[in-house]
């Protein structure tokens, strides 16, 4: 039968619409031209933000793993990272409430198919896309240099203080849409992942779901983050645990937020300077002050080494024989 103009079965689900199939094609032909033993000529552009929404209009119609796939790969590109979260939780909770869920294989147990569906999760492309996913679609930052950066790996592109600021900017987007904040949403990637490999594995045909890499990222780039505010309090009570800030995402905070106004970590320090700096910015064009405030926030995520050559370049030579290096 038709719903919504596509074609639905009970036993096929959407596969038979051609909406399904539109999408099926085009990113088959896309990871075609990308196999680097396929020796082609790139294909045409993609356009992500059209898959998202015909990949949308099939899931109000169907709940089919394949295309949550299609549906979050394409928000990788227009959403940015929090497109990951957003496919992960929707895949868990599907499971969770135990809803008919596609594919469904003739003469097979319920989710015989499901491992094989997920299967792009355990690929290098989607670790590779991901990594090309933006903070947000208005902030330049993806999630490789989140993670070079927060590793502070020697491929760092941003100083401490502008990740700090860049982070706080996404947190607060990420709060603005009742999503939560980044290191919430790997933390629950991460837990979430586990439970839809073991689910889909226990049920495989023959096919296994191996996630691992995936895991391996997200896990060590969450606790990076986290440590980055591990000093940083909640304004929120004592009494208020994880769960009340996963079921209302929009309570999660980022280290910037503080009732009692005191500055008690670097990365609040950052903060609190990057309003003045737009304080300026706003009433005080003119006034030279951003000049020298910047150079101070870029210089509280230094070692004191790299803050004397910032000041001192030519003092640097009697600090290292007075050090003994």
């Amino acid at each position: 039968m038709i719903m919504n103009e596509i074609v639905f079965s009970e036993l096929e689900g959407v596969e038979f619409d051609p909406l399904y199939n539109e999408i099926l094609f085009i990113l088959a032909e896309h990871d075609n031209s990308i196999d680097p033993l396929n020796n082609q000529q790139a294909g045409e552009q993609i356009n992500w933000l059209d898959i998202r929404e015909k990949s949308e209009r099939l899931l109000m119609v169907c709940h089919d793993l394949r295309v949550i796939i299609w549906f979050m790969r394409a928000g990788f590109h227009t959403l940015g990272v929090a497109a990951l979260w957003q496919g992960i939780k929707l895949i868990d909770d599907l499971l969770a409430a135990k809803e008919t869920v596609y594919p469904l294989l003739v003469d097979e147990p319920v989710g015989s198919g499901h491992a094989a569906a997920l299967g792009w999760l355990s690929t290098p492309s989607c670790l590779s896309e991901l990594k090309k996913a933006r903070l947000a679609s208005e902030i330049g930052l993806t999630f490789e240099a989140v993670y070079e950066n927060a590793l502070q790996s020697a491929e760092s592109t941003v100083t401490f203080a502008e990740l700090i600021v860049m982070l706080d900017s996404a947190d607060s987007g990420y709060q603005a849409q009742n999503t939560p904040v980044l290191s919430q949403q790997l933390a629950f990637v991460g837990e979430a992942l586990e439970r839809i490999e073991q689910y889909a594995n226990q049920n495989s045909d023959g096919y296994l779901l191996e996630c691992r890499n995936l895991r391996a990222v997200i896990g060590k780039l969450a606790a990076q983050l986290s440590g980055l505010n591990s000093d940083a309090e909640t304004p929120f009570s004592d009494e208020m645990s994880g769960e009340d800030l996963l079921a209302d995402p929009a309570q999660a905070t980022s280290a910037n937020v503080r009732m009692d106004g005191k500055i008690r970590t670097r990365q609040e320090a950052i903060l609190m300077l990057d309003r003045i700096i737009d304080y300026f910015k706003t009433y005080e064009p003119s006034h030279p002050a951003p000049i020298f405030i910047k150079r101070s926030q870029k210089m509280i995520g230094m070692e004191f080494e790299n803050i004397v050559e910032e000041l001192m370049p030519d003092a640097m030579s009697s600090l290292k024989q007075f050090i003994g290096k």
